[in-house]
């Protein structure tokens, strides 16, 4: 941009005739605005709640470390972690969910992950 500047005083056609000193001044204020001006605060990924109704939930004869739960609102399969401290109380929101028809928040542990964290009642 300094170049088309520097480029329309020197030709003086179709551009505004500018003094080198006034450029100077404008560049100045600028960078000083830019130097002064404060950074902006970047919060952390943070992991919306959602809620959801489940649809079924399954203990995989294969792996005993994980329940298998899948939701209505979802075509994935989300994994509720038997070494999770919530878990008993998870597990028997989740099946009164799926008893009742109800939807629950369910919070999990990475933003796209598949991992239940914690689970509430909505």
């Amino acid at each position: 941009m300094l170049k088309k500047i520097l480029y329309c005083i020197q030709l003086k056609q179709g551009c505004k005739k500018y003094s080198p000193a006034l450029l100077f001044i404008f560049m100045m204020i600028s960078m000083l605005s830019m130097a002064n001006a404060k950074p902006q605060i970047i919060l952390p990924d943070t992991i919306p709640p959602q809620i959801l109704t489940v649809a079924n939930i399954v203990a995989p004869p294969v792996n005993r470390d994980y329940y298998e739960v899948t939701f209505f609102q979802s075509a994935r399969f989300y994994k509720l972690m038997r070494t999770n401290k919530n878990c008993k109380t998870a597990l028997l929101l989740l099946k009164q969910s799926k008893k009742t028809n109800k939807p629950v928040l369910i919070i999990l542990t990475e933003k796209y992950g598949d991992v239940i964290e914690e689970v509430k009642k909505k």
